[in-house]
């Protein structure tokens, strides 16, 4: 098939590599030869139109483009500005030439030749003895003065914006200066306000220094200041006062032993209640069964034969599961005495551990607060004999400050170790007495005295001895 010739409104370069890049994004990739004149400006592939000379063209904003040719997917189509005659006489100031050739009918090829059409919109040439026709010819004058108009819009818009941006750039640069300018102001009244500051600095040390050499002179300022410091760490350790996390994490593994403990033991002593009262129960069924066995075999052996009385069980079998049972109960109470003990023996040493704690902690803070007292009071005594000395320059009288310092600094006894009660139970068995001496068949053994017994405890001991 040859190629057709469509007539089309007048286009400018930008509509045309508008239409160039649909056509691309709708069908794929294509190659276009674009010419200014007879100048061949290169291959372009289309859709992304991405050649240097076509951005060169296009940021004319112009209609420099003459022809154009292309080919996609087997459809050949042509662009000729102005129409396809070869003289300039013979072309149309407003109207375009589009030819396609689609080779052989194919659906594809079809849609691509409709949609070139559809885009660059053909129209029929106008005869003089059809009125419509020639208002569709002034309607397409009218369409390419409005794109005349349009592209001097443009260009009335595009000088709008270059000066807009000149005068942005003015007022940036008016902006920069006078930034600069009350930088330089601010910062000379930095420098000036610096050297007030330094100023103030100096003559402010210069009366610290003065200030201290007086206090220095006098002895006085340097022992206030000791005792202050004392005084308020002091203050400070007995409002903040408290265990640390640290022994509060020691003495977990030992409470939660003692209470593992306990919980066994009376686990234990349920058990064994819990056993007695079985075999209590099944020695008063035995007892009841064996009573009527009995009256039954004396029954049956006043009326039975000889030989069948030699058949009864003997009353020793009897007696000696009975014996058994009281030999069972008698072992089972002495294990319920023995856990009993210990459970006693550490729900005491229990207690006795928590209140070691509770009172060395209010010993400690006691201490704390006598300690801050004797701060006080000491500091009162040297002011004291300070103030003898100036007033009557003499040394205070020994008695008098040994009546004003009488009981300064006296620490109190230690809280004494928790003892388990079986170590008090050695302690009261032994007394105080240093070394323990046994005799067995011939050999003597000594022992020394344990050295967990404190001195408190044998010396108790040894008081309650010699009162005896």
């Amino acid at each position: 098939m040859g190629q057709t010739v469509y007539k089309i409104p007048r286009v400018n370069d930008e509509q045309i590599n508008g239409h160039l890049v649909g056509i691309g994004k709708k069908f794929g990739d294509y190659n276009v030869n674009i010419y200014i004149g007879d100048i061949n400006t290169g291959q372009v592939t289309y859709p992304d139109g991405s050649s240097e000379n076509i951005k060169s063209i296009l940021a004319m904003k112009s209609e420099l483009i003459s022809s154009i040719s292309g080919n996609i997917n087997g459809v050949s189509f042509w662009y000729y500005r102005g129409g396809s005659a070869t003289s300039q006489w013979e072309k149309s100031p407003i109207f375009d030439d589009v030819a396609i050739d689609i080779q052989n009918f194919e659906p594809s090829r079809v849609e691509i030749a409709s949609y070139i059409l559809a885009l660059f919109k053909p129209t029929q040439l106008p005869k003089p003895s059809e009125p419509i026709a020639l208002l569709e010819a002034q309607r397409a004058l009218q369409e390419s003065s409005f794109l005349r108009l349009q592209k001097q819009l443009e260009e009335v818009f595009q000088q709008t914006i270059n000066l807009r941006s000149q005068l942005d750039e003015q007022v940036k640069n008016k902006e920069f200066e006078l930034q600069e300018e009350f930088k330089q102001k601010q910062a000379e009244a930095s420098r000036e306000i610096q050297a007030e500051k330094d100023a103030l600095a100096k003559l402010k040390e210069e009366l610290d220094e003065r200030g201290k050499s007086i206090d220095e002179s006098d002895n006085t300022f340097a022992r206030r200041q000791i005792r202050n410091s004392m005084l308020n760490d002091v203050s400070n350790r007995v409002n903040n006062f408290g265990l640390s996390n640290a022994t509060i994490e020691a003495r977990r593994p030992v409470a939660g032993g003692m209470r593992l403990l306990g919980a066994f033991l009376f686990f234990l002593l349920a058990l064994t209640i819990f056993e007695i009262v079985i075999i209590r129960t099944e020695t008063t069924s035995d007892k009841k069964y064996d009573t009527l066995a009995t009256l039954a075999d004396k029954v049956t052996a006043l009326s039975a034969p000889q030989s069948k009385q030699s058949e009864l069980p003997p009353a020793s079998a009897l007696l000696s599961k009975e014996q058994s049972s009281n030999t069972e109960i008698i072992m089972l109470w002495i294990r319920f005495s023995l856990i009993s003990i210990s459970l006693a023996a550490t729900i005491l040493y229990y207690i006795r551990w928590q209140n070691q704690l509770a009172t060395s902690f209010a010993n400690t803070e006691e201490s704390l607060k006598q300690f801050h007292i004797d701060v006080n009071r000491a500091n009162w005594v040297v002011e004291t004999c300070l103030e003898w000395r100036k007033e009557t320059d003499s040394e205070i009288p020994s008695h008098l400050i040994e009546s004003l310092t009488r009981g300064l600094f006296l620490g109190k006894d230690t809280t004494p170790a928790v003892l388990h009660p079986a170590d008090e139970l050695a302690s009261a068995l032994m007394g105080s007495a240093s070394k323990l001496s046994l005799d067995l068949n011939g050999n003597k053994l000594e022992i020394d005295k344990p050295g967990k017994i404190p001195k408190s405890i044998a010396s108790s001991g040894s008081a309650n001895k010699s009162q005896e």
